[in-house]
């Protein structure tokens, strides 16, 4: 499946002690990043899919679909 990783610029929480909308905190930016790198370790990493990236790169087939992003 496709994934699309979404920038949280326009983000807002609401902070219901002060009744209003706030900026989201840096930390939930951090865990965005965190979250979006463990996705792409956990696609390079996972049995489900490194003997499908270990044929592509011993193919030269890898190289050729990166090359293509």
């Amino acid at each position: 499946p496709e994934h699309e990783i979404y920038s949280l610029g326009g983000f807002r929480i609401w902070n219901i002690r002060r009744n209003r909308f706030e900026d989201y905190p840096r930390e939930v930016d951090t865990l965005n990043r965190y979250l979006v790198n463990n996705l792409q370790a956990y696609i390079f990493c996972s049995p489900d899919y490194y003997d499908d990236l270990k044929r592509l790169a011993l193919s030269g087939d890898l190289d050729a679909i990166l090359g293509q992003l």
